[in-house]
C-alpha cells in the first residue's frame, strides 16, 4: 500500500469479527464468516477498535501516536500499523 493509498483507506471492522480483550493486554479476533482467527497486540487492539469507517488510515495513526503518548515516532508507529491493517485485509477482517 503506498502512501496516497494509505491516506484515502478508511476500515471498517467486518460484523461477522468478532473481538475480546484477552487478560494480557491482547485482543482476540475472530471472522465466523471465514473460521479465521487472530490475536492482536495491544497496540493491534487499539488500531482494531478505531477502524470503525470514519477515519482514515492517517486518522487512525495520528489518533494512537496521541493516545500513546509519542512512546515510539510517527513513522515507526506508521510503520507497524499500516502491515496490520493490509494483513486483516487480506484476511477479510474489514467490509
Amino acid at each position: 500500500m503506498n502512501v496516497s493509498q494509505a491516506s484515502r483507506l478508511t476500515p471498517a471492522r467486518n460484523l461477522a469479527v468478532k473481538s475480546q480483550l484477552l487478560e494480557d493486554g491482547f485482543v482476540s479476533l475472530y471472522n465466523s464468516q471465514t473460521s479465521m482467527a487472530f490475536t492482536l497486540p495491544p497496540l493491534g487492539g487499539i488500531v482494531w477498535e478505531l477502524c470503525d469507517g470514519t477515519l482514515s488510515l492517517d486518522e487512525i495513526i495520528q489518533r494512537v501516536y496521541e493516545l500513546i503518548e509519542a512512546a515510539v515516532s510517527l513513522e515507526d508507529l506508521e510503520a507497524q500499523v499500516c502491515p496490520l491493517i493490509e494483513e486483516l485485509q487480506g484476511e477479510n477482517f474489514f467490509q
